[in-house]
């Protein structure tokens, strides 16, 4: 459990993440539930928005770390829970049945983004793993000099 601190590190991260995605985003939540192809568009625009964020982070997180390979999924939970709480706090929805679709939303976008992120870090993290077994070995020139170095 080498990453332990890592992964403490990505979770506040996440949290700040997600209450910064709520603020900016906050007065578009609504245009989800119109009717016909505004509503349409603007759900795509959260799916892959909150599938994009999500990617990135868990791409990084699993190309970094060589444990932990689910984690990511918790992450995109975490992403989502400040949108869920501040949108219910601020009272958004005026309909039960808006708050659930926009929930599977983000939640469907979140849980996709992870599952990429963590198919293309475990990629990143083979081939960082190949080109480190594949290192150099140090050329002569540099040999010599540091035995004269270490004969000093």
């Amino acid at each position: 459990m080498k990453s332990l601190p890592r992964a403490f590190s990505y979770t506040s991260v996440t949290l700040l993440i997600g209450v910064v995605i709520y603020m900016f985003t906050q007065n578009l939540i609504q245009f989800i539930n119109q009717p016909g192809l505004q509503g349409i568009i603007f759900s795509i625009g959260f799916l892959l928005f909150y599938t994009n964020v999500n990617y990135l982070m868990s791409r990084r997180f699993v190309g970094k770390t060589i444990d932990l390979e689910n984690f990511p999924y918790l992450m995109a939970i975490l992403l989502i829970i400040p949108a869920l709480v501040l949108s219910e706090l601020t009272q958004q929805f005026y309909m039960p049945s808006h708050q659930v679709m926009f929930v599977l939303i983000i939640l469907m976008g979140s849980l996709l983004g992870a599952t990429l992120g963590i198919k293309k870090g475990l990629i990143i993290r083979k081939e960082s793993f190949r080109e480190s077994m594949q290192q150099p070995e140090i050329p002569e020139d540099l040999r010599r000099a540091k035995e004269k170095l270490s004969n000093n």
